[in-house]
């Protein structure tokens, strides 16, 4: 019977992940879990002793997902002729598992993390494109414009230094040579900084 491989499936520490596969695999009805046909010819005999993937989990009070998880990693190793296939093997039979090792990389294998979703773009990442280059149609990149033309206005010694970040600041986002707009804000504000130091 099967109830009791369930029941100690439920209790067991979660560092016996083989053990427990193997709990699971001798009773949960082959091919239940893993997309296999539930039409065999042994079905019927399977049904007597053996538990649904959704039952057994029911009876362990776990998610069928992780009893299915499980299922599909004895399945993996099985294939790999680690272990006996699940229609060989019968409720409260012992079967040799594999050590912790062995368990975790075949469930990595049967049991690969959902690819992660592509997070939304920030505002910043639509104004532009592909190329790098800034959407001149976007409105926080003319704004940003307009408030870099605006400090050009500055009077007084430090008006040429504010005038040249200012260009390099437009010429960073529409100009031909962004790298070289870049390296001539970066002298530019160090030429400022000097110069507020004094």
């Amino acid at each position: 019977m099967w109830e009791p491989d369930a029941e100690l499936f439920g209790t067991l520490h979660t560092k016996n992940h083989p053990y427990k596969a193997m709990l699971a695999a001798r009773s949960v009805i082959p091919g239940d879990g893993n997309g296999g046909d539930r039409k065999s010819d042994q079905w019927s005999t399977w049904t007597t002793d053996r538990a649904s993937m959704r039952a057994f989990a029911e009876r362990a009070g776990v998610s069928h997902q992780t009893v299915g998880r499980y299922l599909k990693t004895w399945d993996a190793m099985a294939q790999a002729g680690i272990v006996p296939p699940r229609e060989e093997m019968e409720p409260g039979q012992d079967v040799e598992v594999p050590d912790q090792k062995t368990w975790t990389y075949y469930y990595r294998e049967a049991n690969p993390p959902k690819p992660k979703k592509p997070k939304d773009p920030s505002p910043t990442d639509e104004a532009i494109d592909l190329r790098g280059r800034v959407d001149l149609s976007n409105q926080r990149v003319r704004k940003a414009l307009e408030m870099a033309h605006g400090t050009a206005t500055v009077a007084g010694k430090f008006q040429p230094a504010v005038k040249r970040i200012s260009e390099a600041l437009t010429d960073i986002g529409l100009g031909a040579n962004p790298n070289r707009a870049y390296v001539s804000l970066v002298v530019a504000f160090a030429d400022l900084v000097a110069e507020l130091s004094e």
